[in-house]
C-alpha cells in the first residue's frame, strides 16, 4: 500500500511529520535513487527504496512505542546534545528507547507531561494545530494577575510574536497561581503572554 513520503519517514521514528516535510523540501530524501522535493509523492514502504540523508529506511514495519514521561526542569526537549544544553530528555529514559522523539515541546525551565514516540500518526495528531488538543498548565506568577489580565487572556487580546493569542480559559487557583488551558503552542507562549501583561512566570507545570 502506498503512503505519502512524510508519513513513511515519520512512522520510522526518525522525526516528526513536519520535520520530514522539511527534509523533503530541502532535498534530503530520495525515492528509488531520485531526489524528491515535492509534497504529495507517495511510495510503498515495503517495495520502494527510500533514503533520508543517505540512510536507507528499514522496509519492515516498526513496532510503535509510546512513553509518557514526567519532565523535570533543566532538561531540553531534543534528541541532540549541545555544549549549551547537554541535558536532554533522552537522558531520562533507557538507551533502548533513544530512537524515540519528543511529541511537542516543553521548555527547559518547565516541568510536566511529555510524550515520546516513534508513531508518526500520533505525533501528527497531537502537534498539528488543526486538531486543537487541550493542554492544561499550572502557573506560579511573580505577582497575582489583575482582573484585566484574566479578561484579556479569555478574549484573546494578548499580543505576542506579531499576533494575538487564541482566547484561552484561565482561572485563579489562589494567590499568584493560575490554571490556563491552551489549544495552540507558540514558542514559550505562556511566558511571553504574562510578560506582555507586565507579569512574569516563576514556575510552569503542564
Amino acid at each position: 500500500m502506498e503512503y505519502r513520503l512524510q508519513k513513511i519517514i515519520a512512522d520510522q521514528g526518525i522525526c516528526s511529520r513536519r520535520e520530514a516535510e522539511r527534509l523533503i523540501q530541502e532535498g534530503f530524501v530520495r525515492l528509488n535513487g531520485k531526489v524528491v522535493t515535492e509534497m504529495g509523492v507517495k511510495a510503498d514502504p515495503k517495495k520502494d527504496t527510500i533514503t533520508v540523508d543517505q540512510k536507507k529506511l528499514d522496509q519492515k514495519e516498526k513496532e510503535k512505542v509510546i512513553i509518557a514521561l514526567w519532565k523535570p526542569c533543566g532538561f531540553v526537549c531534543s534528541t541532540k546534545k549541545t555544549a549549551e544544553d547537554p541535558d536532554i530528555v533522552l537522558d531520562l529514559i533507557p538507551k533502548k528507547y533513544h530512537h524515540l522523539v519528543p511529541v511537542g515541546r516543553l521548555d527547559k525551565d518547565s516541568s510536566g507531561l511529555l510524550i515520546l514516540s516513534n508513531d508518526g500518526d500520533l505525533t501528527f495528531r497531537l502537534t498539528h494545530p488543526k486538531f486543537s488538543h487541550q493542554k492544561i498548565y499550572h502557573v506560579l506568577l511573580h505577582k497575582p494577575l489583575e482582573e484585566d489580565g484574566f479578561s484579556q487572556i479569555r478574549k484573546g487580546e494578548v499580543r505576542i510574536l506579531g499576533g494575538y493569542i487564541q482566547p484561552a480559559p484561565i482561572q485563579k487557583l489562589g494567590g499568584a497561581r493560575v490554571e490556563i488551558i491552551l489549544r495552540e503552542g507558540k514558542n514559550r507562549q505562556i511566558r511571553r503572554m504574562f510578560r506582555a501583561l507586565g507579569n512574569g512566570v516563576k514556575k510552569l507545570r503542564r
